[in-house]
């Protein structure tokens, strides 16, 4: 891991300080690229957000030092609507402008981006925001894992939850791409090992479509007693709202990307996700004043975790000397307990250091 930093390091001060770099700008720019129109774009949005605060913040503070000089963080951002082929030709163009890093928070168009961003001399941080594990084995020196856990550390819990409960036989319609492929071949391998039936696999895309009745309904003639979705957390909800519309009253295990309190926002309550298993955030989390987007829009916390991961890149690799003035400005995300009597779903706090995550939380 030291050695691994040392390297990112190594490289971002070599695209900061070199000649070309300089001649093109003296603001330091930053891309983003994700999805920001379609039915995924309240996902999208959330991890924007989050970067807009830091770089608001950052450039309230004056900027960053470089060789003397003050240089303010400049944020670029392009739609590729989760679309690889136009996530790679928008990291081709945000390069081009001059970014030195490119954040992305879809692991299908992070894949097709790490095949372009070690490119000789056009080199650029791929900001990863991903729970799946294959991140960090794709070798990338230039790929940094910006905070979300890796789902395993949820899969096992989830599914020892859902064997308690009794549940046998489980239908999978999760959300296509490989991301979604990782998810359903790690839970049909655990699940069947401890003699758990999959009675179907119809993945969906969640970050295109609306309308999900044609795999709810064939997943549904099955008969499961649960069913295994997620995405997007705005388009898993309406899977949800969807699932009971057509009948459907048994379980749901939901996958780490969608938050089970946001998806309650979204449906109104907890009625319908009576008998969920999955992850939840802190609806409160305590963002500055001063941190809220120009839109006056306030993050949830995905937009949280992206702005705390670009603070650490311009903080930590672009500007690396200590500073006990922003060491008293750290704030930390502390997981909370969500009480609701009236539902009997099963929540894992998320948490950043999940070395320490707890069994579960029921609420």
């Amino acid at each position: 891991m030291k050695h691994w930093k040392i390297l990112v390091v190594t490289a971002v001060v070599g695209l900061l300080m070199s000649g070309t770099w300089m001649a093109r700008a003296q603001d330091i720019v930053i891309g983003f690229s994700g999805p920001l129109s379609g039915p995924a774009a309240e996902y999208g949005q959330d991890m924007l957000y989050g970067i807009d605060m830091a770089v608001n913040e950052i450039n309230a503070g004056g900027g960053v030092t470089i060789g003397g000089k003050k240089h303010l963080i400049k944020l670029e951002k392009l739609d590729d609507r989760a679309d690889p082929t136009a996530a790679v030709n928008n990291a081709r163009r945000l390069r081009n402008s001059g970014a030195i890093a490119v954040y992305n928070g879809v692991f299908t168009t992070i894949a097709a981006m790490n095949k372009i961003n070690q490119e000789k001399n056009n080199e650029f941080l791929l900001m990863a925001y991903t729970s799946t594990p294959k991140l960090y084995e794709m070798g990338n020196k230039l790929l940094i894992g910006t905070t979300a856990p890796p789902f395993t550390v949820y899969l096992d819990q989830f599914i020892a939850s859902a064997m308690k409960r009794g549940y046998k036989k489980v239908a999978m319609v999760v959300t296509a791409g490989a991301y979604g492929e990782e998810w359903r071949d790690a839970f049909r391998e655990r699940w069947t090992k401890l003699g758990g039936i999959i009675t179907a696999d119809k993945p969906a895309n969640y970050y295109t479509e609306t309308d999900f009745s044609a795999p709810l309904a064939a997943a549904l003639a099955t008969k499961p007693e649960a069913m295994l979705i997620g995405g997007p957390s705005a388009t898993t909800a309406l899977v949800i709202e969807q699932a009971r519309g057509m009948g459907f009253k048994g379980a749901f295990i939901v996958i780490d990307q969608a938050k089970l309190d946001y998806m309650a926002y979204l449906l109104k309550g907890y009625k319908l996700m009576n008998n969920t298993i999955g992850v939840a955030t802190p609806m409160s989390v305590p963002f500055p004043r001063r941190s809220l987007t120009k839109s006056g829009t306030k993050p949830r916390i995905n937009g949280w975790s992206h702005r705390k991961a670009s603070g650490i890149t311009v903080r930590r690799w672009l500007w690396p000397e200590p500073s006990k003035k922003r060491a008293r400005q750290r704030t930390s995300i502390k997981s909370e307990r969500i009480s609701i009597r009236r539902c009997r779903s099963t929540a894992i706090p998320y948490r950043r250091k999940y070395s320490a995550l707890p069994k579960r939380a029921v609420f």
